[in-house]
């Protein structure tokens, strides 16, 4: 009888760990993302995180058609072939059932550059892309056209971790305070900025490395345009020479 029962209990046991393992290995199989997956077995793609990119653009750029799926594929290689695109920053591809997704992240572009006879996109992190006219195109792009632009004498100017947070930061106060007035940011070789506003009114506002005291210039342009704009004489350019004074020129 006890045998019986000894037999009983292990059989159970057994059978027990044997279903945990399966449970173990089907679950296991489904959170881990696989190094390839079989093509013909995806029924189903995601795309998360593609704002500049079109659904169709990013499954041409992967080389994955949910119509014809067929063969093996390391996600490796559907992963390099999104990160070569400009506009992705990272890539991330994995299996999930018999679904494939794919996450994106992209870069952000904020403002346009124009340097070194080149024109450039400048991003949230930095980073600077280059200007394709004819594919960078939508609501996105539109409204960074509307926005300051800005001009550098120098390409080694940007080149500056420092100096590029700078821009951005004078940059993103200029759109803040003084929405759509400025046309060009101006940076020379001696780091100096200048604005040109849509009248094509010269602003000296002082060296990039002083970035308070740019902020803080910054804060009074809009009083500074509402001054201006009351002058009945045609100012010739104003320099702002500290943070609560501006010295207006004249035309001669």
């Amino acid at each position: 009888m006890k045998n019986n029962y000894l037999t009983a209990f292990y059989f159970t046991l057994t059978i027990f760990i044997i279903a945990f393992i399966l449970v173990s290995y089907f679950a296991v199989s489904l959170a881990v993302p696989s190094s390839s997956v079989k093509l013909d077995k995806i029924k189903r793609i995601s795309i998360l995180g593609n704002y500049l990119l079109l659904t169709d653009d990013v499954l041409k750029l992967a080389g994955v058609n949910i119509e014809r799926m067929r063969g093996k594929v390391p996600l490796s290689i559907i992963n390099k072939k999104l990160k070569s695109h400009r506009l992705i920053k990272k890539a991330h591809t994995y299996k999930i059932g018999n679904a494939l997704i794919i996450s994106l992240i992209e870069y952000r572009p904020l403002f346009r550059v124009i340097s070194g006879g080149g024109k450039f996109w400048l991003c949230t992190d930095g980073t600077l892309l280059p200007m394709i006219p004819d594919e960078d195109k939508g609501e996105i792009f539109d409204a960074i056209r509307t926005q300051v632009t800005i001009r550098a004498d120098a390409r080694e100017v940007l080149n500056e971790p420092k100096t590029v947070s700078a821009i951005l930061f004078s940059a993103r106060k200029l759109e803040k305070l003084a929405p759509r007035k400025i046309e060009e940011m101006i940076i020379n070789d001696n780091y100096e900025m200048s604005l040109v506003t849509r009248n094509r009114l010269l602003i000296k506002v002082g060296k990039l490395q002083e970035v308070e005291d740019i902020g803080a210039r910054i804060e009074i342009l809009p009083q500074i345009l509402r001054e201006v704009s009351r002058r009945s004489r045609k100012v010739r350019y104003v320099d702002i020479l500290s943070n609560n004074f501006a010295l207006i020129r004249y035309e001669a």
